[in-house]
Order: C-alpha cells, then sequence, then structure tokens
C-alpha cells in the first residue's frame, strides 16, 4: 500500500535508455525517413509526449542516436588501438 504523501517515481535514465534503443533498432531497420514517433513510442513502451519531453523533435532524437552509435563505436575501440603498436 501506497502512502498518500510518498510520491511515485520514475526511472527517467532508463526510459530514455529504451527510447534511445528503439530509435536506434527502427533507424537502422527502415531507415530514418522511414519511422515515425509513433512507432519508436510502441517499440520503446513509452509515449510519444515522453519522447518530446527527452529530446524535443525526430531530429533531436536522430542526432542523440547518432552520438551514442560512435560513444559505443569509440569504446569498442580502444582495445585495439591501444594495444596497436607505435610506428
Amino acid at each position: 500500500m501506497r502512502m498518500m504523501n510518498t510520491p511515485r517515481t520514475r526511472d527517467a535514465e532508463a526510459s530514455r535508455a529504451r527510447i534511445l534503443e528503439a530509435a536506434m533498432a527502427l533507424f537502422v531497420e527502415r531507415g530514418f525517413a522511414d519511422v515515425a514517433m509513433r512507432q519508436i513510442a510502441e517499440r520503446s513502451g513509452v509515449t510519444k509526449s515522453l519522447i518530446h519531453h527527452h529530446f524535443g523533435s525526430k531530429e533531436a532524437l536522430w542526432e542523440e542516436v547518432k552520438e551514442l552509435a560512435f560513444s559505443n563505436y569509440i569504446e569498442q575501440q580502444k582495445p585495439e588501438l591501444e594495444s596497436a603498436p607505435v610506428a
């Protein structure tokens, strides 16, 4: 039983991560132009308004997806770069 004065908390970072993950998968599958915000909302299990709250627009979400993809790629390449011989 929830107490009257205890606010319900939402995990904003988890929601944001689910949105980014869903958007990335859909953009890879269908391309930016063929993905609707509704589809991202459905796949991530959130509302379209929550996506707009976190990212503002589909274009801003696309920019964040690209940044995340590049960041992930760089992290994956670090061990290889660090172990490469210096010429």
